[in-house]
């Protein structure tokens, strides 16, 4: 996170004896010769691939840890992941950073329809689990996307019970923290003393590097400032008032495709206790 200031992824072996029988020189009656063309066929066997809806018990990773139906559990039941959707690579290669960066934007994409609105709008996070190097050498294609939720707005993850889908708890929505310039970020309700409130992400490009210098964060944080200007309800200009906090995705997560940065409003060292949203500046700190 950063802030800134106004100021500033069966094989069957057969074993065959053959037995000759006296000096015959054709099949015995009421055969054709032939052994195995009357054998049922054994059926194809395919490896685990999993499905949307089904809830991961352990902590998604980015190659999946558990090929196999173990790893699936009640969504009653404690549990890190939520799979929202199920997609398939097209290569015959292990996935790399921009095969992964294209399945991360089919599950962004798609955990919409799924949840029923944007998954950044509440606590949660979005993850692409792949098969095992193993299971890719198997065939498994497939990439599964995978939805948690967070223990707060730093990014770690908490398990939890009960489906998302469709429904997204009120209490997981996003909305008002205490962010100092330095230290640990909370969330709490808008009616209570709050310096920040978060008001939507900006997605970097896939050219865009992680950010580092203060150049590239600007252009973050000038991008945060349209979407506070119209969540606040005033100009752009205008938004230049308030100051701006920034929540990127770890390195790993943005080179994975992952390139969400969330934004806030930020007061700096005012507080207010109420939502800033739709106020067009009323008592809003700084306005």
């Amino acid at each position: 996170m950063r802030g800134r200031s106004l100021r500033g992824g069966m094989v069957v072996a057969l074993l065959t004896t053959v037995v000759a029988a006296g000096c015959a020189d054709g099949p015995p009656p009421g055969t054709d010769g032939a052994l195995t063309d009357d054998w049922a066929k054994v059926a194809q066997v395919k490896g685990y691939a999993p499905e949307a809806g089904s809830c991961i018990r352990d902590r998604p990773g980015q190659y999946a840890t558990r090929p196999s139906r173990d790893g699936e559990i009640d969504c009653a039941s404690n549990h890190y992941g939520e799979a929202v959707h199920v997609g398939t690579f097209t290569t015959d290669t292990m996935p790399g950073p921009v095969q992964l960066a294209t399945a991360y934007a089919e599950c962004d994409a798609k955990s919409k329809g799924y949840l029923g609105r944007f998954w950044w709008e509440a606590s949660l996070d979005l993850y692409v689990s792949v098969p095992t190097e193993a299971a890719w050498r198997g065939g498994a294609r497939w990439f599964r996307c995978d939805v948690v939720q967070l223990f707060d707005v730093t990014g770690r993850w908490t398990a939890r019970q009960g489906r998302l889908q469709g429904s997204v708890p009120a209490d997981l929505l996003q909305g008002c923290l205490t962010a100092p310039e330095k230290g640990e970020v909370a969330a709490v309700p808008c009616t209570k003393a709050h310096n920040a409130e978060y008001v939507g992400a900006v997605r970097a490009t896939a050219t865009t590097p992680f950010p580092k210098s203060k150049r590239q964060f600007d252009v973050l944080h000038r991008q945060c400032r349209e979407l506070i200007a119209k969540f606040v309800g005033v100009g752009k200009d205008q938004a230049g008032r308030f100051g701006t906090y920034l929540f990127p995705k770890d390195v790993v997560s943005w080179n994975g495709g992952n390139r969400l940065v969330g934004c806030a409003v930020w007061f700096d060292d005012k507080t207010m206790k109420k939502s800033a949203r739709g106020t067009e500046g009323k008592g809003v700190p700084n306005f």
